[in-house]
């Protein structure tokens, strides 16, 4: 999210590392090392695909209804709302 351009002259976020081998996948989730909200389990198993609409899904441990609940930080929390913005969905 935090990559999502806006109408602004703020520097877009830099995700840190390098993308998974496709063709050698570690265990669990292959972008839990460059996500900086990854659960221990990110790194033992695969996340599940989760619907978040009926147009959009989700691989990730964090949506699962056992995860943590976490603050968002508020950055996030206004970028979250900016990105509804641009991709009006009925179905939230």
């Amino acid at each position: 999210i935090s990559a999502i351009p806006e109408n602004d002259d703020e520097r877009l976020f830099s995700i840190q590392g390098t993308p998974p081998d496709m063709a050698n996948l570690p265990i669990g989730d292959p972008f839990a090392p460059r996500n900086d909200f990854a659960l221990e389990i990110d790194y033992e198993k695969e996340p599940p695909l989760i619907e978040i609409n009926s147009h959009h899904k989700a691989a990730t441990w964090l949506l699962h209804p056992d995860a943590p609940k976490i603050q968002r930080p508020k950055e996030l929390e206004h970028r979250l709302k900016s990105f509804r913005k641009v991709f009006k969905d009925d179905e939230e």
